[in-house]
């Protein structure tokens, strides 16, 4: 079975939202609501220097990856502030657990410019890329998609001019730290206690190398399974 990695379109994102939902669950995103959901990945799929895409095999959408330039959290938490407020409006109650508050004055003083936005401590080659979120669905666990997705980011990464990547995983995540380090991602003990962040830098060979085609161009990584 092949699997295609594709720019996610308009027509995958209703797909890509019921995968988000089913790899987290319990994050903070995802009790907001599926309008929180599809606004928040949407932003991904419609900004010039993010990364958006979306696995597909067989034709059915099986996975996804997103990610934007290190210091987006201000962009994006701006963006959906109106959503963000009516995910609280509906569902008030979240405002009762302090996961939830704390999360939320967080992006508060983001937004506001009175605290950075959160990035490693680490001294890496400008510009760098934040994978923000992969997630594939139930179903193609297993088959190979996590890898295809992975590779196809930091291909397109490499093609938006990105000399090396970073992201935030929780260390409960076993499977997540695996596919990473598999990929040549290195810990870094600069996150919080639940929290490790990791990163990689491209080599000069592989920035020589780099495609020049975008990510509007069709088809970025294709698999055999």
């Amino acid at each position: 079975m092949a699997i295609v990695v594709e720019p996610m379109t308009e027509a995958l994102l209703a797909d890509v939202v019921r995968i988000h939902f089913d790899a987290f669950a319990d994050y903070m995103n995802t009790k907001l609501g599926t309008r929180y959901v599809q606004a928040f990945l949407s932003w991904f799929a419609t900004q010039q220097d993010t990364v958006a895409l979306a696995a597909t095999r067989d034709g059915i959408t099986v996975g996804y990856v997103v990610g934007a330039p290190l210091g987006y959290q201000r962009r994006l938490n701006r963006a959906l502030l109106l959503e963000a407020c009516l995910g609280m409006m509906i569902r008030p109650w979240l405002l009762l657990q302090p996961r939830v508050i704390a999360v939320c004055w967080r992006k508060f003083l983001m937004m506001t410019g009175l605290q950075e936005n959160e990035s490693p401590e680490l001294s890496l080659p400008v510009p760098t890329m934040n994978l923000v979120g992969i997630g594939v669905s139930t179903e193609a666990r297993g088959s190979g998609v996590s890898h295809s997705l992975m590779t196809a980011f930091e291909a397109v990464s490499r093609s938006h001019g990105m000399k090396s990547l970073c992201l935030t995983v929780y260390r409960s995540s076993t499977p997540a730290r695996r596919l990473y380090e598999k990929h040549g991602w290195v810990s870094h003990e600069g996150g919080s206690m639940d929290s490790l962040y990791y990163f990689k830098t491209f080599s000069e060979a592989e920035l020589g190398s780099t495609n020049s085609s975008s990510r509007g161009s069709g088809a970025v990584h294709a698999e055999r399974m």
